[in-house]
């Protein structure tokens, strides 16, 4: 019994098509045979790394000075200015006053909502004899305003009931808002 397979029609009994695969090179195995666990390791390595970046990107403005945890009533307009979207790229590259303006108030917008709702929270948990509560403060970080002065800033807020409050260079500029 033979284990080969006839030749197909008008193919030559001889062909090169045919027969057992030819011998790899001694160098091409032992680069493969040693090169796989340096491969291995550094996918995981690779994997670690991503996973570190990712968690100080999420992290990493957590306790430092003018972060959202810096004190009671403070909210950021960015959460992180690491990863940034396809809208957030285009207005970085071309973006104009005026879209960097829109986009602006849009981050005022939502922002002084949540603190806003935040604060409401707070002071109807608050019994009445106790300590007044701070008024809450926000800040307009500055990836959210990269064509915008304070004064800019201050003009967009004061229709949302807010006001500037100090600017701390390029961190961001700090907005209270105005007593009721």
């Amino acid at each position: 019994m033979s284990i080969t397979q006839p030749v197909p029609p008008g193919e030559p009994a001889d062909s090169p098509t045919r027969g057992a695969a030819p011998r790899r090179s001694p160098a091409g195995v032992r680069a493969q045979f040693y090169g796989q666990p340096l491969i291995v390791l550094g996918i995981v390595v690779g994997c670690v790394l991503i996973l570190a970046w990712v968690v100080v990107a999420a992290l990493g403005n957590i306790g430092s000075p003018g972060s959202g945890s810096s004190g009671p009533g403070v909210s950021r307009t960015s959460s992180s200015n690491v990863w940034i979207g396809r809208r957030r790229l285009r207005l970085e590259l071309r973006g104009t006053d005026a879209e960097w303006r829109a986009w602006a108030a849009e981050k005022l917008r939502v922002t002084t909502a949540k603190a806003a709702a935040a604060d409401a929270k707070k002071r109807a948990k608050t019994a009445s004899g106790d300590e007044p509560l701070p008024q809450p403060k926000i800040s307009l970080m500055a990836c959210d305003r990269r064509t915008l002065t304070a004064d800019d800033v201050a003009a967009l807020a004061r229709p949302l009931g807010w006001h500037v409050t100090s600017e701390d260079g390029n961190r961001g500029i700090w907005l209270s808002r105005d007593a009721a």
